[in-house]
């Protein structure tokens, strides 16, 4: 068959035998049918790494709420600014440890690991000046009623509670990944 008559659809132009066909058929290849075979790819860490950026977390906690404990304590001057630095540690330990992935993941995480370092070092200090007014290890109802009289009706100490949870956040958003 020629090109010519390639779209020539009458009856003379169809071979008589398979043999015919086969001769004008185009050349083959002797290798089996293959498919191109996907594009191997090296994985890349798109993902927060959760068990780092919270072990780094509780680390940095762990330190900042002693630090805490022992500033209040030593100078015997009651602050609640502890708390902004608390917040903006929290934040760059769980960036610095986790990845600069995942911003929004980290805001929360780092509000979280906040909020709960923020309870036990405002419970450890509660109850140092607890030990220290009366002598005894108080409950936790004395606890509460500590933190009521003396931590929530100061302004500044709800202010700087505040600005903690604010740095967590507000850090976790300007250290994200900018493509």
């Amino acid at each position: 068959m020629s090109t010519e008559r390639r779209f020539d659809f009458t009856s003379e132009t169809i071979p008589s035998s398979w043999h015919e066909a086969a001769t004008h058929a185009p050349e083959g290849t002797k290798t089996p049918l293959r498919r191109e075979a996907p594009m191997r790819a090296v994985p890349t860490n798109d993902a927060l790494d959760l068990f780092t950026a919270g072990l780094s977390a509780l680390v940095t906690c762990i330190i900042a709420v002693s630090l805490w404990y022992e500033i209040d304590g030593q100078t015997n001057v009651s602050t609640s600014w502890g708390a902004l630095a608390l917040g903006t540690a929290v934040a760059l330990a769980i960036r610095f440890g986790g990845g600069e992935q995942d911003h929004q993941v980290r805001a929360v995480l780092s509000l979280v690991f906040y909020v709960g370092a923020l309870l036990v070092a405002l419970y450890i200090i509660g109850a140092a000046n607890h030990y220290e007014l009366y002598g005894s290890s108080g409950d936790p109802f004395d606890f509460e009623r500590e933190l009521l009289n003396t931590r929530i009706t100061r302004p500044w100490a709800v202010v700087a509670w505040s600005g903690g949870a604010l740095a967590t956040v507000l850090i976790s958003y300007a250290l994200r990944r900018r493509n």
